[in-house]
């Protein structure tokens, strides 16, 4: 273990990629070749190989545009794809990089509990095995579409009318769906968690007037919100030109659609209340510690006789003033989850509003719709 850890140290964005399933499972000289090189040229290499190959077949076998069919470029799911698929690894690693690029002040050591978690813990082998799982699901039943389109009497390009163009887009969807989709929706929240985990682990205390409203803890709270909402964003998209693909949920179950962006919602709300139980946590010791002072203020006050007025008046004051103080640090912000539901709600929306607007205008123009 000690010998791979100096082959690529954890400290570098693209080792903790390397510490992550399913890198984690390759042979050694795998990773450290992967150490040496870039681990997203290497994934925009391989997906940009089997593109241009698709597109080869596809002018071949005339599938790029298809009369009375759904050809390549007929076929909006197809494009959101190639982007979610291209942006899978770099943006686990654009996380990766947030996280170590976490300032921390002399002392604090959130950043190296996360590196030593992120050795030993195994969550991260759990999530990965639940987005595999999903992930095999879903190419099992994409790859059955294809091959019963004839059924549907839909001629389309990924069918096996077209053996070459199914063939290859085969490859790249196993690549898509076992390979890049559970290692983007595993690793996020994994990172996320272990992030998490170790700040509530920490020596960091909680600062009840820094600036940023949350205790001086709103830095680890950002440099992951913005990667698991892009994340969010990724499914969401996928679910919406799916509808738009279809034209409504046909062939594509609703929940099939939206169990992804559902799933990754609950997710995003999971880790938030994780981060606000460490929040709270931090803010309930700093706040047993101004208790204390008020307790020895007040045990003074009691068990002195010899105190003058005066300074019986200035310790009560100081008791007051600290339960004033009390009331403030447990006025902490609350929010951030905001846009996630907005998301959902834009999911959502299109199944919904769709039969009311065909309602309205067979009421209002009395045909149909």
């Amino acid at each position: 273990m000690a010998k791979i850890t100096r082959d690529y140290p954890l400290k570098r964005p693209q080792s903790i990629v390397l510490r992550l399933p399913p890198f984690q499972y390759l042979c050694t000289p795998s990773r450290r070749l992967l150490a040496r090189k870039s681990i997203v040229a290497a994934h925009l290499l391989v997906v940009g190989v089997l593109y241009v190959a698709l597109l080869v077949v596809a002018l071949d076998e005339k599938a790029i545009r298809i009369s009375h069919g759904i050809g390549i470029l007929q076929n909006p799911p197809f494009f959101v794809h190639v982007l979610c698929g291209l942006c899978s690894i770099p943006l686990i690693l654009l996380l990766a990089k947030r996280v170590l690029a976490i300032p921390e002040l002399r002392g604090e050591n959130v950043i190296p509990l996360f590196l030593s978690l992120l050795r030993k813990n195994k969550t991260k082998n759990a999530i990965w095995s639940m987005a595999f799982i999903l992930g095999l699901f879903s190419f099992s039943y994409t790859v059955s579409l294809s091959i019963f389109y004839k059924h549907h009497q839909i001629n389309i390009y990924d069918s096996i009318a077209y053996p070459l163009t199914f063939t290859t887009y085969l490859i790249i969807r196993a690549y898509l769906y076992l390979v890049c989709y559970p290692f983007l929706f595993a690793a996020a929240p994994a990172i996320t968690f272990l992030l998490f985990r170790s700040l509530n682990k920490s020596n960091v205390t909680y600062q009840p007037f820094h600036c940023d409203q949350m205790g001086g803890l709103r830095k680890y709270f950002q440099a992951v919100d913005r990667p698991i909402y892009a994340l969010q964003s990724f499914a969401v998209l996928i679910a919406l030109m799916n509808y738009v693909g279809w034209g409504g949920m046909m062939l594509v179950p609703l929940l099939l659609a939206i169990a992804a962006p559902i799933i990754v919602t609950l997710l995003a709300v999971f880790l938030f209340a994780h981060f606000r139980q460490v929040l709270t946590s931090k803010r309930d010791k700093e706040i047993q510690v101004i208790c204390q002072q008020q307790m020895e203020f007040y045990l003074i006050v009691r068990n002195t006789a010899s105190l003058d007025s005066k300074e019986r008046l200035e310790l009560l004051e100081k008791i007051e003033a600290t339960e004033r103080l009390l009331d403030l640090i447990k006025k902490s912000r609350q929010g951030g989850l905001g846009k996630y539901f907005v998301n959902v709600a834009v999911l959502i929306a299109p199944p919904l509003l769709k039969p009311i607007g065909e309602i309205l205008v067979l009421k209002v123009f009395g045909g149909t719709p």
